[in-house]
Parts: structure tokens; sequence; C-alpha cells
């Protein structure tokens, strides 16, 4: 796949009012799309999810539906919360994932945020894993945003000829920060490189002054969220700037303050998220992946930060970023998600042996455990959990057909001999209650129907305070009630 170069500008996101302004986001990235109104039925979901949706778009290019893009203009008086609002988004994209493997979903209410959504994917298996979502404030948006929007849509769809001619017409660029090793492009390396070299670093007086007017912005957005609580529903500016005690004008230029420099701050650090990603590839996630949830990471610092504690940002930032990546890690990068606590036992396990193993010669697992104060069977199901979940449809090799599923014997119970004892046993128990509970409860201990032990006649006796004989005795009547064709009909068709 072909990186293209940075053709979306901030002016691009802040113009989006409209479904065409949408094709027009696409179209700019070189993409011949059109749109038509979607029936909502067409896409299966549950009725709870219609009923917050009032017009459906589908965006697509009709000479290769490869991906599909659906907007979503929902309804605002459905929400109490923006984070319901997302909730909702993602239950409605695993409906659609459902029935569609390659799809983006842009859900809006006044086009004033979007919310795309995507499936993700290990790109050395193909299972799904996880559904991953991007809020963008179309009022105030940032360079990540039109990053990760072009980087989600490259890798979705392939670009025109033009487009892809002009990129490549435009040579290369050695970036001051060394590229990582990864999996992904060498050109969408050098085109984040040289984005995230173009911004200036901060001096401290410019973070204190800027970590100033962030603390302002979230004071707003406090009074913003508890007076949506209060309303239930989106307060108008007006409103916002009277419980705020200030004029709309002024409320307005606070905001726009606050909100360029929370973009400066996080852009002028984005060298952090990169530094710090370096060090967790081959952990399970994509670089791109690690970028993201490093700015994430970011974005919650740049709200966290006191700058009256007299730290640099970027001492207090790392540790926000170490954070969601390593957190990404422990939730995203596994078939099957492992608990926090588990993640960490099972890297400490690895630093002992890798310890120990430079040292003198490799441990047992007896002398692991030892060191971990926990007994072998904890740490042999600890390190049965570490392995990882192939699908039973990779290659053995590459470049060869042979799959796993094709290569390993299954020696547990098909599916038709579960089904043929579960039935089997039904009808015998269906059979036993033609008789009495006495002569039931004889056969089943005299066969083992209700444990699997058979027993003998003398401890069947002992159970019911009788002799051997009189057990003999109940044992043979309810044989030869059973040799009725009208009784065992059921379960001769299991002889034959």
């Amino acid at each position: 796949m072909i990186m293209i170069g940075h053709t979306l500008e901030l002016d691009d996101l802040k113009k989006i009012s409209s479904p065409k302004k949408i094709v027009a986001l696409f179209e700019k990235l070189g993409f011949n799309f059109q749109i038509e109104h979607l029936d909502i039925e067409q896409l299966e979901l549950p009725s709870y999810c219609r009923e917050t949706i009032d017009n459906t778009y589908k965006i697509y290019n009709p000479n290769q539906e490869e991906l599909q893009v659906f907007l979503l203009e929902l309804r605002q008086e459905k929400f109490k919360t923006n984070y319901k609002e997302q909730e909702r988004i993602i239950t409605i994209s695993q409906g659609i994932l459902r029935n569609k493997n390659n799809f983006l979903l842009i859900a809006t209410k006044k086009y004033n945020k979007l919310i795309i959504v995507a499936p993700h994917r290990r790109e050395n298996q193909n299972i799904k894993i996880s559904i991953k979502w991007w809020l963008i404030d179309c009022q105030n948006p940032n360079y990540y945003d039109t990053y990760w929007l072009e980087n989600v849509a490259i890798n979705n769809c392939e670009p025109t000829e033009e487009l892809t001619n002009k990129h490549n017409s435009e040579g290369s660029y050695d970036p001051d920060i060394e590229p990582p090793t990864g999996t992904f492009t060498e050109d969408s390396i050098q085109l984040y490189y040289k984005q995230v070299n173009s911004f200036a670093r901060l001096h401290p007086e410019e973070e204190i002054h800027l970590a100033h007017q962030i603390d302002g912005l979230l004071a707003l957005e406090k009074i913003y969220e508890k007076l949506e609580e209060k309303l239930n529903r989106s307060p108008n500016e007006i409103e916002w700037a009277t419980e705020a005690k200030m004029s709309k004008w002024e409320l307005c230029d606070r905001l726009e303050q606050g909100r360029r420099a929370k973009n400066q701050m996080v852009t002028a650090n984005l060298r952090l998220v990169t530094s710090v990603a370096k060090r967790y590839q081959n952990r399970g996630l994509d670089f791109q992946d690690l970028i993201q949830e490093g700015v994430i990471g970011l974005l919650r610092a740049t709200e966290k930060f006191d700058h009256t504690k007299g730290y640099k940002f970027s001492t207090y930032g790392i540790w926000w970023i170490r954070q969601a990546i390593t957190r990404a890690i422990c939730d995203y990068s596994r078939i099957v998600r492992l608990p926090v606590y588990l993640y960490e036992t099972i890297s400490q396990i690895k630093k002992i042996v890798k310890q120990i193993s430079i040292e003198c010669s490799p441990l047992t697992a007896e002398e692991v455990a030892t060191r971990m104060e926990m007994t072998t069977e904890k740490l042999q199901f600890i390190i049965e959990c570490a392995q990882e979940t192939l699908s039973l449809d990779y290659p053995i090799n590459k470049g060869e057909n042979i799959i796993y599923k094709e290569m390993i014997k299954f020696n547990g119970e098909t599916p038709t001999k579960y089904v043929f004892e579960n039935c089997l046993q039904e009808d015998v128990e269906s059979v036993l209650k033609t008789l009495t509970e006495r002569e039931r409860n004889v056969l089943q201990m005299r066969f083992g129907l209700d444990d699997g032990q058979e027993k003998t006649l003398k401890e069947i006796g002992d159970t019911f305070n009788l002799t051997r004989e009189r057990i003999r005795q109940i044992e043979a009547k309810a044989l030869r009630k059973l040799e009725d064709p009208k009784r065992n009909h059921i379960l001769r068709e299991y002889i034959h």
C-alpha cells in the first residue's frame, strides 16, 4: 500500500457541515466517492439503535465497493452525555461488522463533532479483534485528526492514480528522529516524522502560559457538562456564557485561546509519543496504533498537568503516554485479553529468565516458580496463558497453502457425537420415567446412569435397607417392563 502525501488541512475539517462536505473530504484524499440516502433497515440494526438515528447515508465508489462509508446523523435528544453517544456508536459498529468486513462509520449530530469508527485487525492474522474509534472536533481540529483520518482512509482503499503520482514525485525526506523498524511503509514513516519535526519545541515559560489557558478551557468545559446534565440537553452559547458569568464573546474568546493552547501543547510534544512508542514495538500492536494510543495519553496529560508544581511538561507527560501505550498493549495486542496483573506477571517472569540465563545456565520451572514465590502449577498456567493465539486458517509457512487447520488432529468430541449422546441421555430419562420411582432409582444405581459408577446388589440394598434378593427382584421386574415395545420404541432407533 502506497502512503500518499499530506493532503488534508485543518480548514478542511472546519468546513464540514453536510453530507456533501463529507464526500468532498474523501475527494480531497483522492477517492472517487458518491453518496446516496440509505434505508436504515438495510443495516439490520436493533430497534434501540435505529431509533437514535435521523438519517443514514452510504458513501462509496460504484466501481469498487471494497470500502463503504456509512454516515449517520444522530438525534440529539436521545443522548444525555457524550459517553452514552459514543457507547451507542460502538454498538452500532459491532452490528454492522456482523454483515460487512470493510467499512468506516461516521456519526454526527450537527457536524460540529465527528465520531469515526473502523474495524481493527492484526496484520499477521485474519481475525477481527476490536473496534477502533476517533473523535474529531470540527470546530477545533488538530494535526493528529488529519493524520489519523488519512491513515484510516489509505489503509482501507486505493488512492487515485493522480494522487499516487503526485506523491511519488515529491521525493524522500531524512527526518531528525531515526525512524523505527516496523511493518508499515517507509513513506508513511517519512511523512509522520516530517510533520512532527516541523513543530517547534516549547520553552518552560511557554508551557506555563499554555497550561494556564488550558486550565481555563477545562473549567469552561466542566461548566458545560454540568449544565448539559441539568438541562438534559446540549446548552447553547448564551446559556453557557450566562452560567460561566461572562459574555458570549468572552466565552468564545476563552474557548478559542484554550483550544489553540491545547493543540499547541500536543503538537509540540509529539516527539515524546514517538520516543516512547519506539520502545514498545513488536509487542502485538502496529506502530501506528502505538502512536495513536500515545497521543491519547498525551491529550490526557495536557488536561491533568499542574504547572504550579514546577515540573516540566515532558517529565509529566511521558508517564501518561507510557501508561496509555502499555494499557493498549494489554487490551488489544492479544486475541484473548489477559488481565493487567497477569500481563505484568508474565513480564516479571521474562525478566527473571533473561537475567539468570545471562549469569548461569537456564533455570528450571521449579527455580523460576521459587523466585516468583508461586507454585509450579500456577507458573505453568501463566506460561500457557502467555502463548500467542493463531488462526486455524493461517498458513504454516509463508508462501505455502497448507494451513494449521489441515495439520491439527482433533481428539475431542465431535459435534455429531455430542448431539447423539445428549439425545440418547434425554430419551433414556424419558423411558425411565415410565417406571416407579424405586424401580428407576435401582436401575440408575445398578447401571451407573446417575454418576457413571455401577453398584452391586448389596450396595443398592444397603441404600434402600433391603436384601440383595429383593433388589434383584425389583431390577428384574423393571427390565421386563422396559421390554414392552410401547416403552422402548424410542431407544430402538439407537441400536440400528
